[in-house]
């Protein structure tokens, strides 16, 4: 197995954590408020889903050299997004939430396994990106940080709905 099967292998995994919790929310803790995240479990799953092609294009920009995606431009920028999602999506259907999940993830998952060995060192020079991390990272490490662990941020506050009900 090659290491961008293996990248794709764990954003798979990470990615069915999501659709497995989708799946399993009651009805009525899908517009619940996820404690800690001050959005909703849809708003939450969404703003996961929504990610899934920011990633792409912060990936397309780093290899391609195309425009960087403007949330990625400025702290005001990514919490804007943030807030329009929330907003936008607090109690979006859940069967349209589910079909965009599953084809974002589809679409981050082949993505993920057409990069080459040498595309995974290329630089990303997004302004954002730089300043979180000091320097250019390399896009096997957003690939690891973005796609596979950034569900890792919101499982718990997913998770406690599904498991506890909305009022846990």
């Amino acid at each position: 197995m090659n290491r961008m099967d293996e990248l794709a292998q764990q954003f798979e995994q990470a990615h069915q954590e999501i659709v497995a919790l989708v799946v399993a929310c009651p009805d009525n803790g899908w517009v619940a408020l996820c404690e800690g995240e001050n959005e909703t479990f849809a708003a939450l799953v969404n703003h996961i889903a929504l990610g899934y092609p920011f990633e792409i294009d912060l990936l397309h920009f780093a290899l391609e050299n195309t425009t960087c995606p403007t949330v990625y431009d400025s702290e005001e920028n990514l919490d804007q997004w943030h807030a329009n999602t929330s907003s936008l999506y607090r109690d979006r259907n859940k069967r349209e939430t589910f079909d965009l999940l599953r084809h974002n993830g589809t679409a981050a998952c082949e993505y993920i396994q057409s990069l080459s060995e040498d595309d995974l060192k290329k630089p990303v020079t997004a302004p954002l990106i730089i300043k979180w991390y000091g320097n250019a990272p390399s896009v096997e490490r957003v690939i690891h940080d973005f796609l596979i662990d950034h569900h890792t941020m919101h499982i718990e506050s997913l998770r406690r709905i599904v498991v506890g009900g909305p009022n846990s």
